[in-house]
This record gives C-alpha cells, structure tokens and sequence, in this order.
C-alpha cells in the first residue's frame, strides 16, 4: 500500500505547485516592469491565470511516463479530482450541496484522504467558480496552442507560446486570445 500512496502524493518530473506561481508571477513582473507605476499587473485571479497553473500540471500521459501502472495510477486520480472538483463548484453553487453532500461526492469519487476532501471542499465553498475557471482557461489555452501550431507548422516554438501567454500577466481570456493571434502573425511574418 505504500508504493500505491506514493503515486500520488509526488508526481516524478513534474513541477511543483510554487514553480508554476512563481513562473507566472515573475514573468509577468519581467514583462510589466518598464510600464508605468499605474499600469502594472494588480494580482488576482482569473481563469488565465488559473489555467497556466493547470496547464503545469497537466499530468503526462501513458506513452511519455512509461507503462508503471503506479504511475499511471496518478495521473488517472489526478484526472479524476479534476473533474469531480467540476462537479462539486457546480454542485455547491447551482444545486445548493451542503457542505456534507459536498464532501460525500469527492470522498466517495476520488483518492483524497479526508483531511484533503475538507479542504477542497472549504475551497469550492469560498471561492465560486475557481474550478469552473481553471477549466475554462486550460481549455482556451490548450486550444490557442493548437491553432498556432497548425498556424506556423514547424516554425511553433512552445517556449515563445509560453512567453507570449505570461507576457502580460492576467488579462481576460479574450484578450490573451487577441494576443496570441497577434504573436502568431508576427512568428509568421518574422520568417517570412
């Protein structure tokens, strides 16, 4: 049982939850310090800045960790957290759960222990929408992704898509997407 607790409690060669706030954050600050005092990044989330957290921790899937069923075993509980946490924001917000009903559903549905099924679920109860958000942003991201790589084929550079989504710090998801089609049509134009 020890080996089966461990696949999920570390995740192999994945960030973890600081380095992505860190990424974002600094990057953000990097790309705003030459602006004036009064057009810096205020510091509250959204679903973009939500998303790229995410998107870090988008476990890999079963051809690039291997064939561990330990390992694969994490991936799918974190996957399935995931969508649970859906259900619960949505349940505790539009159904109106108690904060039991809310409980007995990641408890009874993933591999949490009690301790982290309470916290998640103060967390859904405090902050409406935060797993809606996250969602929304990872969906948008992935799909912005997708289109500047079919966009520049062999040109994409995953780094210079990851800067152009950190460049400006939080900004509404259709102004990220403005953004990136404007940095895909300069990727273009630059090799062209």
């Amino acid at each position: 049982m020890g080996r089966l607790t461990s696949c999920c409690s570390t995740r192999p060669g994945l960030p973890n939850a600081w380095t992505a706030s860190s990424l974002r954050f600094s990057a953000a600050y990097r790309a705003n310090r030459t602006r004036s005092r009064r057009s810096r990044i205020i510091w509250r989330p959204n679903t973009r800045v939500d998303a790229t957290s995410l998107l870090r921790f988008r476990a890999p899937s079963p051809d690039v960790i291997g064939s561990d069923p330990y390992a694969d075993f994490g991936r799918l509980t974190y996957e399935m957290w995931r969508a649970c946490r859906l259900v619960v924001d949505t349940g505790l917000h539009w159904q109106r759960w108690s904060r039991e009903q809310a409980m007995k559903y990641l408890a009874d549905r993933t591999a949490l222990s009690l301790h982290e099924v309470r916290t998640e679920t103060d967390r859904y109860i405090s902050w409406p929408g935060q797993a809606l958000a996250y969602k929304m942003g990872e969906l948008t991201i992935r799909r912005l992704r997708g289109e500047a790589e079919q966009a520049l084929g062999a040109r994409f550079n995953v780094r210079g898509f990851h800067d152009a989504v950190l460049a400006n710090g939080p900004v509404p998801l259709g102004v990220l997407e403005q953004q990136i089609h404007a940095w895909v049509r300069t990727q273009r134009d630059s090799t062209n």
